[in-house]
């Protein structure tokens, strides 16, 4: 049991910190994709191409699975292999 000093508040460890980074993160990433779709949209509207936008989000969604699947390829996708246990010699 970790000590306490008389004053502080223990440390809650990585996890909060890793929680709280990925939330931000998430949040970050919905608001900087909904704001780039707007802006597409009103340059499609203003060009008189409707099609852009869907366009530009089939693009992305393209870039993205190829990403996606150069990580697969690379194996950076899947679990580390367990460490191998030494057997014992039996006598």
């Amino acid at each position: 049991m970790p000590q306490e000093t008389a004053g502080r508040t223990p440390v809650r460890g990585p996890v909060l910190a890793l929680l709280v980074g990925l939330v931000l993160t998430l949040l970050t990433h919905v608001v900087l994709c909904a704001l780039a779709t707007g802006a597409v949209w009103d340059v499609a509207a203003r060009w008189g191409h409707p099609e852009l936008t869907w366009w530009a989000l089939a693009a992305t969604g393209a870039l993205c699975a190829g990403c996606v699947a150069l990580l697969a390829r690379s194996g950076r996708l899947t679990a580390p292999a367990p460490a191998r246990q030494p057997v014992a010699a039996a006598s």
